[in-house]
């Protein structure tokens, strides 16, 4: 499309809004019509790795992710390695007897895991703004939703925590009922 095909579509406009003036295409017009022009050349990524990059565009820090870890945002299998990691130290530590405290204790290193990518955005953010001075703090449209977030996760996390302990009391206080620990000794 080029500016005379610009010029009819307004008039044409004009025509539909029921004057017959010239028209003249105002500055956004203008630059919404360049758009449309260069949109249309677009033909988008080619390659796999070209679609697989702009398919991430919208991804801004992963914080809401599905997964808990992202390898294109992290160290890929680095991030995978360390949040079982962290499951299973949390396994080695909760016992976990059935699979309502074995998902419990998912859900506390999921949380825990995300608390700490939000620490991680949190901090590039800071490193971005320290080249803006001494003191600089990240900016609140960056800065809010990250400390709602952490706090979201640092509920979701001591709820699980809370609901997992009371479920290993009420198990533990039932009489005849054996501990992991005994049936494994």
């Amino acid at each position: 499309m080029n500016h005379k095909d610009l010029n009819d579509e307004a008039e044409q406009v004009e025509r539909q809004a029921g004057t017959n003036e010239a028209p003249a295409l105002s500055e956004v017009s203008r630059k919404t019509a360049a758009n449309r022009v260069n949109a249309e050349k677009s033909t988008g990524p080619r390659t796999e790795e070209g679609k697989r990059r702009s398919s991430l565009n919208s991804i801004k820090h992963g914080i809401l992710a599905s997964d808990a870890t992202i390898a294109v945002l992290g160290e890929g299998a680095k991030d995978v390695e360390q949040l079982k990691a962290l499951r299973d130290d949390l396994i080695d530590f909760r016992q976990p007897d059935n699979i309502e405290e074995a998902l419990l204790v998912d859900d506390i290193a999921t949380n825990r895991w995300r608390r700490w990518r939000v620490i991680r955005a949190e901090a590039r953010e800071m490193s971005r703004q320290s080249g803006k001075g001494i003191g600089s703090l990240p900016r609140p449209s960056v800065a809010d939703p990250l400390l709602r977030y952490e706090t979201t996760f640092s509920r979701a996390e001591s709820r699980a925590r809370g609901e997992l302990e009371r479920l290993q009391r009420h198990r533990r206080a039932k009489p005849g009922r054996e501990s992991p620990e005994a049936r494994e000794g």
